[in-house]
């Protein structure tokens, strides 16, 4: 990924002086993953393991994220529970990011459906955030910010499900606000069957 963004860059620009971070990740696995944004740990990776896969990137200094929650092994019925609701919620709260929307009411209508599904004491934190020259900057997508969603505002949607002592479960893109409706900038396939690992 830094070798294809450092390309890119010089192809398109004839005076690079300094640019942030062109890339970065975390795989944080089992009972680690139940912590969001978790830091590594010399765990080795075991079948039956859920595991979060963490990429972010910028080019010309503007930041782009996007995370998948993968099992390797066949998945278990309680694993695919979990990752079906964290699938469900970022599908809806993704969909509510339009013009006009607050932030605090796209996160509401996020959070509910993992509330719904009677797993709102596995919530840590907050649908999402801006993404720009920072790659965490406002507007947050949480409770509280009654920020309105305007065209060309990025923000992430990445509600998760962490349940300790097993995994977490979230999975997360950059969208782009538009007139027409959000956009997810990050396209790596979401689903379960995409994302086992045999």
């Amino acid at each position: 990924m830094i070798g294809f963004g450092t390309d890119r860059m010089y192809e398109r620009y004839s005076h690079v002086i300094y640019t942030t971070k062109l890339a970065g990740g975390l795989v944080y696995a089992g009972p680690n993953a139940a912590r969001p944004h978790g830091l590594p740990s010399r765990r080795r990776l075991e079948i039956g393991d859920t595991l979060i896969l963490s990429l972010g990137a910028a080019v010309g200094s503007r930041f782009v994220e996007s995370e998948r929650t993968f099992v390797i092994g066949e998945p278990s019925a309680a694993q695919r529970a979990y990752f079906d609701v964290a699938l469900r919620a970022q599908e809806i709260g993704t969909q509510a990011m339009t013009v006009g929307r607050t932030c605090a009411s796209v996160n509401t209508e996020c959070l509910d459906v993992i509330r719904d599904a009677g797993l709102g004491g596995y919530i840590r934190h907050r649908q999402g955030h801006g993404i720009g020259i920072a790659q965490h900057e406002a507007p947050w997508v949480e409770d509280g910010d009654p920020t309105v969603l305007a065209p060309g505002m990025i923000l992430s949607s990445e509600p998760g499900i962490y349940i300790p002592g097993h995994a977490g479960y979230r999975i997360s893109d950059s969208v782009l606000v538009t007139a027409d409706g959000p956009e997810r900038l990050t396209r790596y396939p979401r689903t379960l069957e995409e994302n086992t690992i045999a």
